[in-house]
């Protein structure tokens, strides 16, 4: 076989950028007239992660590799199991929205379970008295409406021999978890908090001490001759 021609191909890498190069087209009967090789992916910063079977571009992207049908793995090295909300959860400002983990989670001696956040939602982990994870609630941490989209990857369960393959995922006993908990108390607005932590306010501002001393006086219960008796008194003086 030899080339017959030089072209230009752009390829396009992830749906997102662009990458045009100069290819050989010649005809090898099988079917197709382009062959492409690898060369491309190098100066493109395009990594091979042979692996996972994924190349990650230059924005860090992650973009799976076909696999033939007679490639074999006899080997398992573990699933990275996402899990996220069902449905679309939209979150108004200073409020939080929850939705439930599956039942059938990972074995926690063999995977560890990571969680991320986003600019406007932080989430928080709600374990049962085993200290299974049931819940995950996301506050909205900004005054504006932000929005979760259907099994958005929220919670990551990585083999614990591994890492998660994408940035900002932080592990639930981390410090970094525990700052974002912070974060999502003090800017968050619990309507079923508020009320208690009033109610709790009343009943101990109603056995506090008074600031100044306020003395007793008895209710009147009659009119008071006082006025008339002090008139008297003034005639009684004038006439003597």
């Amino acid at each position: 076989m030899e080339t017959q021609r030089r072209a230009l191909v752009k390829v396009t890498l992830g749906w997102k950028h662009a990458y045009e190069f100069e290819v050989g087209i010649m005809d090898h009967s099988a079917g197709v007239d382009v062959v492409l090789g690898m060369d491309f992916m190098v100066p493109a910063g395009i990594r091979l992660d042979l692996f996972h079977g994924t190349a990650r571009l230059p924005d860090e992207d992650i973009v799976p590799l076909l696999k033939s049908k007679e490639s074999e793995e006899p080997v398992s090295y573990g699933n990275h199991i996402v899990g996220g909300p069902t449905e679309l959860l939209a979150i108004p400002g200073r409020e939080w929205r929850e939705f439930r983990l599956p039942r059938r989670q990972p074995s926690r001696t063999t995977h560890e379970m990571w969680i991320r956040r986003s600019t406007r939602l932080v989430p928080t982990v709600a374990k049962s008295q085993r200290g299974r994870p049931i819940w995950i609630r996301l506050t909205n941490v900004t005054t504006k409406r932000a929005s979760c989209s259907a099994h958005e990857p929220v919670v990551l369960w990585v083999p614990r021999e591994e890492l998660p393959r994408k940035t900002g995922y932080a592990r639930v006993e981390s410090d970094k978890y525990r700052e974002w908990q912070v974060l999502a108390y003090s800017e968050s607005r619990d309507e079923t908090l508020f009320g208690r932590e009033g109610k709790l306010y009343q009943e101990w501002l109603a056995v506090q001490p008074s600031a100044v001393e306020r003395r007793e006086y008895p209710t009147p219960r009659a009119l008071l001759s006082t006025a008339h008796r002090g008139f008297g008194v003034r005639q009684d003086a004038r006439r003597r």
